[in-house]
């Protein structure tokens, strides 16, 4: 009996991982994917709405890029938020989203995020 649990476990490994993962990017729960209210992103994360987020945006709080997860970067919106990186407006992928210069959080210089148009 304890091999098969053993068998299942070893089969949903990869499965549970998945879940654990931050996931960012223009379908993440955790940065830069839809939401309409902190109940569709990952614990840690919350959801920003209004004009420059159309269809809402998923993102965390942060006072330097260091502290967000993956590739995403802390800019100086909303006091401080981990928003998707861009060179193009292609890169944001998302309905309603361009790419556009914003200050880093840390005043180091500026990014290029998406942003609503």
């Amino acid at each position: 009996m304890c091999w098969s649990w053993w068998a299942l476990l070893v089969a949903l490994a990869p499965l549970l991982a998945a879940g654990c993962a931050s996931r960012v990017g223009p379908d993440g729960l955790a940065v830069g994917g839809p939401c309409v209210d902190e109940f569709d992103c990952v614990t840690g994360s919350f959801c920003l709405g209004g004009s420059r987020f159309p269809a809402g945006t998923c993102s965390t709080i942060c006072r330097s890029t260091g502290e967000c997860r993956a590739d995403s970067v802390c800019v100086d919106l909303e006091s401080g938020v981990c928003l998707l990186p861009c060179a193009v407006d292609a890169d944001c992928e998302r309905s309603g989203y361009v790419c556009h210069e914003e200050a880093l959080r840390d005043g180091t210089g500026r990014a290029s995020v998406c942003v609503g148009r």
